[in-house]
């Protein structure tokens, strides 16, 4: 015998289920019909009202999982919470075959637990391909993080083989600058840091590998390739010039990312957490900008110009001074006493004349969902050699200025044979 309850509505005839009988007392019952004046029949048999009544069991939530192409546990259970439709019990999120073979996805990771107290006591790395090919053939850079300082070195290479090369190089700058041996390496399963082994068995180096297709575990060195390819972009973009200069924009986007405040140090910049001291931002300038650095030393005569419209292209790192580029010339003068325009950018001026070819400013084979490649030297810059327009007679360098060795630097066919690493410490303010 079933019991039904019948409510004021006409016709709302609802089975109570026998395994929930026992919850229903007389006294609940009774108090029941005395607040909302439902009417028990509880006495009549559910026969007597087989030809108004059909009892319908409640289908499962598995039922209704399967019914809406298999939804999330918490589409689902809010669904059931909801009363949307009749379902006999609560969503329990039971396993299911079907959404492990159609929609198997990756686990969340947590937080990284790598808790350093020293530099260099983690060394993240990653080698990353350029899309375009430097003048001086370099194609690769591999990238050295500290875990504690965050601060940034890179290492441009011809090729993934040379990795071996540049991370000698690089512990060796370590050992005689800061006196630290490299306690753990991180990197992914690359075959080019396969070949590091046997160095790091030698000297005493911890090396760890991410799993295959997970770049999520060496997560640090991922992040700084990114934001170093966000800074390299906008510098060219805001001087509106063409990646044939990535090789410095991005020699000057890590000198900036080094020295300034990063939100996973608090706000400390790179460069203060690895020397103890702030770094100073006096000789910073606008990259890609107008200046004039003084060249009355090179002139043969006092009418000529004491100075050309050049264009800044960072620091030198060998010298204390600024990189400007004559564009006419190909020339780059290293000079202390520069003055900037820091609201023109010639490079646009330059190539608006016919005589000049004009350089893309966005390549066709230019990757900009990946982060651009990084390198530490100055690399020929493939100006045209044509007869001189109303722009360029402006750039043109006279031809009683001749640079000489020590203040004027041809840009390298080569690449050089020895790589030191950018470092906000040694590009001194001039």
């Amino acid at each position: 015998m079933t019991p039904l309850i019948r409510c004021n509505s006409h016709g709302s005839l609802y089975p109570i289920l026998a395994s929930r009988l026992s919850s229903f007392s007389s006294s609940a019952i009774s108090n029941s019909v005395a607040s909302k004046s439902v009417h028990l029949a509880a006495a009549t048999p559910a026969s007597a009202y087989a030809s108004s009544t059909i009892i319908i069991p409640l289908e499962s939530p598995t039922l209704w999982h399967r019914r809406l192409g298999h939804p999330g546990p918490t589409v689902l259970h809010r669904l059931v919470k909801n009363k949307t439709f009749d379902c006999s019990s609560v969503y329990n999120n039971t396993f299911c075959n079907v959404c492990e073979l159609g929609k198997q996805s990756k686990m969340l990771f947590s937080s990284s637990n790598s808790v350093v107290s020293s530099p260099f006591a983690l060394i993240h790395s990653d080698v990353w391909q350029s899309p375009i090919i430097s003048p001086s053939g370099m194609r690769y850079y591999v990238i050295f993080i500290d875990q504690l300082t965050r601060y940034t070195w890179c290492y441009p290479m011809k090729n993934k083989s040379d990795t071996l090369a540049m991370f000698i190089q690089f512990y060796a700058y370590i050992q005689n600058t800061f006196n630290k041996s490299i306690l753990t390496f991180q990197a992914d399963e690359g075959g080019e840091f396969h070949k590091l082994e046997s160095y790091f068995l030698s000297h005493g180096i911890h090396f760890c590998y991410s799993c295959p297709y997970t770049p999520q575990q060496n997560g640090t060195v991922e992040w700084k390739n990114r934001h170093i390819g966000d800074k390299l972009r906008c510098l060219l973009f805001q001087a509106q010039m063409s990646f044939e200069f990535w090789v410095e924009a991005l020699q000057y986007a890590i000198y900036l990312i080094n020295i300034l405040p990063t939100p996973t140090l608090n706000y400390l910049s790179p460069h203060e957490a690895l020397y103890n001291r702030p770094p100073s931002y006096q000789s910073i300038r606008t990259f890609g900008c107008l200046c004039y650095p003084n060249l009355v030393r090179h002139t043969t005569s006092k009418s000529l110009p004491r100075s050309l419209p050049c264009i800044f292209l960072g620091f030198s790192h060998h010298h204390k001074g600024f990189r400007c580029l004559n564009p006419e010339s190909q020339r780059v003068y290293v000079s202390r006493h520069v003055r900037f325009s820091e609201t023109i950018f010639p490079y646009v001026e330059f190539y608006k004349h016919p005589s000049h070819t004009k350089s893309p400013l966005f390549p066709t084979n230019f990757d900009f969902t990946n982060p651009t490649p990084t390198s530490l030297h100055m690399q020929p810059l493939p100006y045209p050699q044509k007869p001189p327009g109303p722009i360029s007679i402006l750039l043109r360098t006279p031809s009683a200025i001749k640079p000489s060795a020590k203040s004027a630097q041809q840009l390298p066919t080569t690449p050089p044979t020895s790589t030191i690493p950018m470092s906000s410490s040694t590009l001194t303010s001039p």
